[in-house]
């Protein structure tokens, strides 16, 4: 398979043009697989790369630029009127996914100038053939699996047993109200007094009754009365 990858250096129809400038032509085979073997189903384009082999003094070479871009039914490119020297050319494929292959080997040709008048003259043809392009596989990543959190053990509390009421029990026992419910009302200010010279209330109900009829909105404080309890 290596001649996939090798430039055929086509230097037959070179010839010596007197009188006229020239340049050169660049064929080229366009892969038809993948490197795993794969057809090559999603060709985009091919990329061309040609410039001069060294800078002005001759000695220092030069890099490639922009390459010139070609779609997969074009196989010539034609450069008129470039200057006499060394050249070097190279290309590339590349498909949808802007995935390029290697760059084929790269081909180098000199342009004659026989009369020295700073023209090439001479026409010279190259065919390329260009590497396939890997079929890079893009792998998703498989998520890590989720771990449901273990819920917490509960606790359930210990009941402390209540103890049942005593009763106390008594030969005579008396209760005695010593006073009547007060109310004071939002201003703090008494609206019955414990010795019931204002109004006598006897029961809550009547103090709920009293606090109705103040209409006034805000906290009202009932004091239930004091009571005394005997036992005899």
């Amino acid at each position: 398979m290596n001649i996939l990858y090798a430039i055929t250096l086509l230097l037959s129809s070179m010839f010596t043009m007197q009188g006229s400038a020239a340049g050169y032509t660049v064929t080229w085979v366009n892969p038809t697989e993948n490197t795993d073997g794969t057809p090559l189903t999603d060709h985009k384009d091919s990329l061309l790369w040609c410039l001069k082999a060294f800078q002005a003094d001759g000695r220092s070479p030069t890099t490639y630029g922009n390459p010139t871009i070609h779609l997969p039914s074009v196989t010539r490119f034609v450069k008129d009127w470039a200057g006499p020297g060394q050249w070097k050319c190279k290309m590339r494929a590349r498909n949808e996914r802007l995935v390029e292959s290697a760059d084929s080997t790269e081909v180098f040709f000199t342009l004659l100038d026989p009369d020295g008048d700073g023209n090439a003259h001479t026409a010279v043809n190259i065919t390329l053939v260009v590497p396939g392009i890997p079929n890079v596989t893009v792998e998703c990543p498989v998520p890590a699996p989720v771990e449901c959190p273990v819920p917490a053990p509960v606790e359930c509390p210990v009941l402390t047993p209540v103890p049942a009421p005593v009763e106390c029990r008594s030969n005579a026992l008396s209760v005695t109200r010593k006073g009547f419910y007060t109310i004071s009302g939002p201003d703090g200010v008494w609206l019955t007094k414990p010795d019931g010279t204002t109004r006598r209330l006897t029961t809550q109900d009547e103090a709920y009754e009293w606090i109705t009829k103040d209409g006034r909105t805000g906290a009202f404080f009932i004091n239930p009365p004091p009571y005394e309890v005997r036992f005899e």
